[in-house]
């Protein structure tokens, strides 16, 4: 256990390393090919300096790194280790890199001591800027020459073989060494659950290779933003044409197509940007098809996009996009949508205002909290929580998740589906106190302090879920959390501020709105379902 303040045991970061390793060994070894098998154990065989050395480096902002930072304090022999990294391949010392990346290492003194004669007008220019300049004005030779008499640098090599191994480690690229950190500091607890070969990310050698083919095309279509070449990005879409059959890689997909798709509407390449759209089948690909389509005055292909989306939508935003376009472009009557609007006069401009309407409002009793979204979503991760860690197969990827990779995908509902139709029917039952509420409290006893990507502890305090628990019915609970099981993505943004309590079956959600702002569509969603359920809900208007 890492204590605040008090330097890490000497073999902490390398133990890090190790403990990944071993679990992509114990997982994944039959699909990894000779030469990641044969890496993974020459790091593993590395003496204890080197071993050390490189854990540290894993954790730095890379590839390429300064020799003259790395200086720690559990290595007694920095230059055995750099040489016996270098022996073993896992860096280059002082690589021929384009001289702008070891520019960036560079502070703003060090370049202008290396480089005296620039302009006086440079000077001044902050070090993006100067970097940039510098570049654009010396050769390559000149630069690296003038560079190597400032630092020494190395870059970590093999950079597939590590993406690989933090992939099948991570589930993602968004994690890295820090997660271990945080647990070993006790900053944050994680829920236990197995992990079983069986049940992982990748069943085969084929799916991990198309999964780094979809992060390599990610990667060149990013880097398309900043020079326009249809034929490419073409090129992309009929790579990504055929829907996969691996959630995780069907999601990368759906994204890519629409982020060519974006891309194509930027350019006015509106051929190819339907195309891309319409193969994505994920949001928000057929609301951009319905807008392209609109701006060409197509009215058919308008008119058959929401008909589609009318018919089986992949989610309440959508539908509501539907519903909303239709009766703007006359292919369908308005519809209205009645939300109660409150006002509030303040004497001057508050430096909270969701405080102050909270103040405000409370004056004649009761109790409340500011706590917009993390309300719904913190009582829906007590109420399935064990539904939220179950062993979905590949969901699960090491032991340091706050929730399953697919949380907020469209298929979360659908994957659980037995289990939270069994866990509505129990939250229905009544019992000598109903079964929702024993649920509730007992969850948040036993997992007080436990990682969940739903529940943000020091926001719910106890006190005030007792207060939630009295004032809010039922139904009313069970209907939210069915909405929100049906896209967590849309819907854990958009829920009312306030929540206030008055007593037993009596309370009131709050959006507070100051001049000018508007409701967005999340949020109108949310008012539609008030509306249809009878939940007490209005906009307070604040002005002074």
């Amino acid at each position: 256990m890492l204590r605040p303040n008090v330097p890490p045991p000497p073999h902490y970061y390398a133990d890090n390393l190790t403990r990944l390793l071993d679990t992509v060994a114990r997982q994944y070894s039959d699909i990894l090919d000779t030469p990641e098998l044969a890496r993974l154990e020459q790091v593993r065989g590395l003496g204890v300096d080197a071993l050390r050395l490189y854990a540290r480096l894993l954790t730095r902002r890379g590839p390429l790194l300064r020799a003259d930072t790395l200086g720690y304090r559990e290595v007694a022999d920095t230059t055995a280790a750099l040489a016996r990294l270098a022996e073993a391949e896992l860096i280059n010392r002082n690589p021929a890199v384009p001289g702008d990346r070891v520019l960036a290492r560079l502070t703003l003194p060090e370049i202008r001591a290396a480089f005296p004669e620039l302009p006086a007008g440079c000077r001044g220019l902050r070090k993006a800027a100067l970097v940039a300049a510098t570049a654009a004005r010396y050769p390559e030779p000149v630069l690296r020459s003038r560079l190597a008499g400032v630092c020494a640098w190395l870059l970590l090599t093999d950079p597939d073989w590590l993406t690989a191994m933090r992939i099948l480690f991570f589930g993602d690229l968004r994690q890295d060494f820090s997660t271990f950190v945080l647990e070993d500091l006790g900053v944050v607890r994680y829920e236990p659950y197995p992990l079983d070969p069986k049940r992982r990310l990748f069943a085969n050698r084929t799916e991990l290779a198309r999964y780094l083919e979809l992060l390599r095309i990610k990667g060149e279509v990013r880097r398309l933003h900043q020079s326009w070449h249809e034929h490419q990005l073409l090129s992309h879409v009929e790579h990504l044409w055929h829907p996969e059959s691996n959630r995780l890689l069907e999601r990368q997909r759906g994204r890519l197509l629409n982020e060519i798709g974006r891309e194509a509407e930027r350019h006015c390449a509106f051929d190819l940007a339907l195309t891309a759209y319409g193969r994505a089948d994920r949001e928000p690909g057929r609301e951009r098809r319905v807008r392209i389509l609109h701006r060409l005055g197509d009215r058919d292909g308008v008119s058959q996009v929401l008909k589609a989306i009318e018919g089986a939508p992949h989610s309440a935003g959508e539908q509501h996009f539907a519903r909303q376009f239709a009766a703007r472009a006359g292919l369908a009557p308005k519809r209205g949508q009645r939300i109660v609007e409150l006002q509030l006069r303040l004497a001057a401009p508050p430096a909270d205002l969701e405080a102050a309407a909270l103040t405000a409002w409370l004056r004649n009793g009761g109790v409340g909290a500011h706590l917009e979204n993390r309300f719904p979503l913190g009582l829906l991760g007590l109420a399935f929580w064990d539904i939220v860690f179950m062993p979905v197969p590949g969901m699960f990827t090491h032991p340091y998740q706050s929730a399953p990779l697919d949380l907020y995908w469209p298929d979360f509902r659908q994957t659980r589906a037995t289990a939270i139709a069994r866990r509505f029917d129990e939250l229905r039952r009544n019992h000598v106190e109903d079964a929702l509420r024993v649920r509730l409290r007992e969850t948040y006893r036993a997992k007080y302090g436990v990682s969940n990507a739903l529940m943000a502890w020091s926001k719910f305090p106890a006190g005030f879920l007792e207060q939630v628990l009295r004032a809010v019915p039922r139904g009313h609970l069970l209907a939210m959390f069915d909405f929100m099981l049906d896209d967590l993505h849309q819907t854990r943004t958009g829920f009312p501020d306030l929540v206030l309590c008055f007593g037993p079956g009596s309370y009131r959600l709050v959006e507070v709105k100051g001049p000018g702002d508007q409701l967005r569509r999340e949020q109108r969603l949310w008012f539609e379902l008030f509306a249809r359920v009878g939940i007490p809900a209005s906009v307070l208007r604040v002005t002074w």
